[in-house]
């Protein structure tokens, strides 16, 4: 694969480079993460991006888009880091995937919020007399707290050292909000880990309680594995290449305070991410285990295997390869099967209720699926469509939305099937690991989830393409879409607008990155010698 810009051009001053990164550094250590600085700083990269090379050298490009990234990963830790400095977590995230977990065995996916109130009453009150109403986690309605809410029994689902444990944990997360702070906080939806991301946190929740200065550790987890993904990232495809992954990474309102602070919220990322250097190491057997970690801990990832997948069948089929080569091509495959079903059965006996831990998740994950739909800050080509059309810049309460869906359900299946059959056309003519990475599109049509798994789309960059233009095209068009996001942001009338919107936007994206991409297709023969796996 091309590194893009790895050569210095001589042309382009040291000093100039330098001076672009420490005051790119300097600006954002001082700025913070508002939306018109961030739209300041993406501005500054697509420019960088898209310039000429008449006008600008090619390590300054690449100096000036380092100093941006930089800058941009400098303003969206800074609160969280003062956070932790005050000695506190982002507990939001904390409290719903560290108690989750730790105490899925006795909680499930249902009883999180009940047991917590219960916990509270039993102690200081500290926010019970807050917090009015609460979300069923059953089916996700928000009501007002009950006699059922109130009469919620732990003796009928904890043992005494287990609600003892508890409520400590509960006790010393409530002090990283204020009382008024968690009124929302149990009107999210919960808990909705799967039970293989439930053994891991529940067996890290056993070592470190809450009320230990180890959980700072424990929360520091995420920034470690993404220091050690960026090294790794580096030495497989270079330095130019790094910058823009992290760029894109930075300057995506998908990864807006997820950084810092937060419990294992990016470690599906990370394994990704190494999956897929590994796969352009020609190691395929460990890439194959690395992404089962991302499949069975966050599901959707298996659709990016699917596509490259299904990119290597068809490759196969139509160059007629023999036995011995399908099975040297299957190694990647074979090894995610496998390591997928080891990670099935850990999770089956350590998410501490067996196999009813996956049917329970199974009933969650319908109704949490259904009701994301119409929520706010959601990525995905159906969410799009829970905006009026005809007046695509107003607000619209739910149960409208609701209503939209329903009748723009035909308009979304349109485009979902014409994004998904420009797509297959596009994966025909690339590797598999071309394939895997696009298969983010596939996410995108099929599926609409939480913003933060659209992390992805920073892996744009590595897509190999011939012409070093079209990659800038690629990673210069999202940049663009970013801008527009954050522009728009400051002007629709509330996130759940903005976000449709910026669904809207990437639609058109995926369209033009396709269209690039089926400009350049290669020959068989070319994809064939450049097979990763």
């Amino acid at each position: 694969m091309q590194e893009l810009d790895s050569e210095i051009d001589a042309k382009a001053p040291i000093s100039n480079t330098l001076s672009l990164v420490i005051v790119g550094s300097l600006f954002g250590s001082v700025i913070d993460h508002a939306t018109p600085h961030m739209l300041l700083m993406v501005l500054m990269a697509a420019i960088a991006l898209l310039l000429p090379g008449r006008l600008i050298g090619k390590g300054q490009r690449i100096g000036v888009l380092g100093a941006v990234a930089a800058a941009m990963l400098v303003s969206g830790a800074r609160d969280d880091v003062s956070r932790l400095l005050d000695g506190k977590v982002r507990v939001w995230n904390v409290y719903h995937y560290y108690v989750g977990a730790k105490y899925f065995p006795e909680l499930g996916y249902t009883d999180l919020y009940l047991a917590t109130l219960a916990a509270d009453r039993e102690e200081d009150q500290y926010w019970s007399q807050d917090v009015e109403k609460i979300r069923s986690l059953e089916n996700y309605s928000v009501r007002k707290i009950t006699k059922d809410d109130l009469a919620y029994d732990p003796t009928a689902h904890f043992s005494p050292q287990r609600w003892a444990h508890f409520k400590a944990d509960a006790k010393a997360l409530a002090r990283h909000r204020t009382p008024k702070g968690w009124r929302n906080v149990f009107r999210d939806r919960g808990y909705n880990g799967t039970p293989v991301w439930t053994a891991i946190g529940r067996f890290l929740g056993a070592i470190v309680p809450a009320s230990s200065p180890l959980l700072f550790g424990l929360i520091g987890l995420d920034l470690a594995l993404l220091g050690a993904t960026a090294t790794l990232l580096f030495r497989t495809f270079g330095g130019a290449n790094t910058i823009f992954v992290v760029l894109l990474f930075a300057a995506s309102p998908t990864n807006v305070a997820r950084l810092v602070g937060g419990f294992l919220q990016t470690d599906w990322f990370c394994a990704l991410v190494a999956g897929v250097c590994f796969l352009q190491r020609k190691r395929p057997i460990l890439a194959g285990v690395l992404i089962s970690y991302a499949v069975m801990t966050r599901a959707f990832p298996l659709a990016m295997v699917a596509c490259a997948g299904a990119v290597m069948l068809a490759h196969h089929l139509r160059q007629g390869h023999n036995r011995a080569d399908l099975i040297r091509r299957s190694r990647f495959y074979v090894a995610t099967v496998m390591a997928s079903g080891a990670l099935f059965c850990i999770g089956t006996v350590a998410n501490g209720r067996g196999v009813e831990g996956w049917i329970e998740f199974k009933s969650a994950i319908s109704v949490h699926r259904t009701v994301h739909v119409i929520g706010d800050r959601r990525i995905g080509t159906e969410h799009a469509f829970t905006q009026d059309l005809t007046a695509p810049g107003s607000s619209v309460k739910d149960a409208k939305r609701e209503q939209l869906v329903v009748s723009q359900r035909w308009l979304y299946r349109l485009f979902a099937l014409a994004l998904l059959a420009a797509l297959v056309a596009v994966m025909m003519t690339r590797n598999e690991l071309d394939a895997l990475l696009l298969g983010t599109i596939a996410v995108f049509a099929l599926l609409v989830l939480s913003r933060y798994y659209f992390a992805g789309l920073a892996l744009f960059p590595l897509i190999a393409a011939r012409r070093q233009l079209t990659q800038r095209l690629i990673s210069g068009g999202q940049l663009i879409v970013f801008a527009a996001f954050y522009w728009l942001a400051e002007r629709l009338p509330d996130q759940h607008t903005a976000y449709a919107s910026l669904n809207s936007l990437l639609i058109i994206y995926f369209f033009v990155v396709l269209a690039s991409l089926w400009r350049e297709r290669e020959p068989a023969s070319a994809r064939s010698s450049d097979a990763p796996v």
